[in-house]
């Protein structure tokens, strides 16, 4: 008996929906098939088998965990009374103004302890006393390498899904917002400046695009609703293997050097 195809754009594998868009995009700039086939094989070879299977849970988890926080800046009914534009700090529970209501906003079955203490765990809130505060209106998701991923697979399944639409779209009034800035002749010794007004710029801008979205919400079940983001993301070739790095790294790999060289020259 033959095998069905999956069809295009299939959910049944996580992977399944970047690997067709990204093989659509190398095969259109000229990279053949084999090679790809090729370069997959060596590149699997290389890699462990995962230590758990795929939950798609985890998706809206990581989702959810920074809508919590969006709410919680955005809303003016949860900001400070004598600070109106900072979040007030809000006790566990309560019918109003408690992170409770907040968590509930947005995951409804969800045991609120078990949220709290994971964005306590990423650091996007702390106790103090008896009330809880945000530390800042993004979720970083650097200290848990599983959510990271996930994120990090929701990111990039949200890019390829923006430019595989693009590149098939043949009316103009549906193009998705895509835009790309670059400059080829920038200084590397600029690069840290570069990135600090980047993340001043492109994270004033996420913010506020998150209190933009949080006004369009409506209640679950009361109308067919769907996913809309904006990511933003800033790149160099620097940080590619064996590209120049910036001149603040250089001198201080160096300073390094020279600290273990004193240090060696000290022991007897």
């Amino acid at each position: 008996m033959n095998a069905r195809r999956t069809p295009r754009g299939s959910r049944s594998s996580p992977g399944r929906e970047i690997l067709e868009h990204t093989a659509e995009i190398l095969l259109g700039v000229g990279v053949s098939k084999q090679t790809l086939l090729d370069e997959l094989r060596d590149i699997l070879r290389h890699k462990q088998e995962p230590s758990r299977p795929f939950d798609p849970a985890g998706l809206h988890d990581a989702a959810g965990y920074a809508h919590v926080l969006a709410h919680w800046y955005a809303d003016p009914d949860y900001r400070d009374r004598r600070s109106p534009r900072q979040p007030a700090a809000l006790p566990l529970n309560g019918a109003q103004r408690s992170v409770a209501a907040l968590v509930r906003r947005v995951f409804p079955k969800q045991r609120v302890q078990t949220t709290v203490e994971v964005l306590i765990e990423l650091g996007a809130i702390q106790r103090k006393g008896r009330r809880y505060v945000p530390n800042s209106p993004f979720v970083s998701f650097s200290n848990d390498t599983a959510v990271a991923h996930v994120y990090a697979y929701m990111a990039l399944l949200g890019h390829m899904r923006t430019i595989a639409h693009n590149l098939g779209c043949n009316d103009d009034t549906q193009l998705l917002f895509e835009r790309t800035a670059t400059n080829a002749r920038v200084p590397v010794s600029a690069l840290p400046t570069i990135h600090r007004h980047l993340r001043r710029v492109l994270a004033d801008t996420l913010f506020r695009l998150d209190a933009y979205f949080s006004r369009w919400e409506t209640r679950s079940g009361s109308e067919p609703t769907t996913l809309v983001g904006a990511a933003a993301f800033a790149f160099d070739d620097s940080t590619i293997p064996g590209r120049a790095k910036p001149l603040r790294d250089r001198r201080r790999t160096r300073a390094k050097r020279a600290s273990r060289h004193r240090r060696a020259e000290r022991i007897p």
